[in-house]
């Protein structure tokens, strides 16, 4: 194929292999992933290297977070990008039922405010017969709806720890 870079993005560099930091095309990016700086160097590669964009959420499993995520990142998905939430099986479905609202109660919400956004790509999904992301294997549709957060239609605000997360209190949304 054509040219092509990993970006990786976490908020700690102390648990990724030094060697990564020297491998061609992956460029380690060290802030929360709802930073502006993170969607602003996604834009920018966007425009370096045009074609598909592959993406996998597998950060911060608390609800509030994966919610900011899907809406700065639906923002900059185009048709036919493909997004994997991860670990949507925390919180009962069907493991870890004490972890509390995470990854599935996110994109399910975001999902019913946002219909046509996404469509699910339940082949994928259940290639395997077991995942550790159901409902998380989504393809970004046609869509010029602009995105709806669905915090904000319900009526409650996004907590204080997602925002204390966000390096100087910079989100995007």
């Amino acid at each position: 194929g054509g040219a092509h870079l990993v970006l990786g993005i976490d908020v700690d560099d102390t648990h990724i292999d030094s060697e990564v930091f020297e491998t061609p095309n992956v460029e380690v990016f060290i802030r929360p992933s709802t930073h502006e700086d993170v969607a602003n160097r996604i834009r920018a590669l966007r425009e370096e290297y045009p074609g598909p964009l592959f993406m996998i959420l597998d950060g911060d499993h608390k609800k509030d977070n994966v919610m900011m995520e899907l809406q700065i990142f639906t923002r900059l998905l185009a048709f036919g990008d493909y997004l994997i939430v991860e670990d949507s099986n925390v919180n009962g479905h069907p493991v870890n039922p004490e972890w509390g609202p995470g990854p599935w109660e996110a994109v399910t919400e975001f999902l019913a405010a946002n219909r046509d956004a996404y469509d699910r790509d339940l082949q994928r999904e259940l290639r395997f017969g077991f995942t550790q992301a159901p409902i998380g294997f989504l393809v970004r549709t046609e869509s010029d709806d602009p995105v709806r957060d669905p915090l904000h239609l319900a009526g409650p605000t996004l907590s204080n720890d997602t925002y204390a997360s966000c390096e100087e209190g910079r989100c995007v949304l």
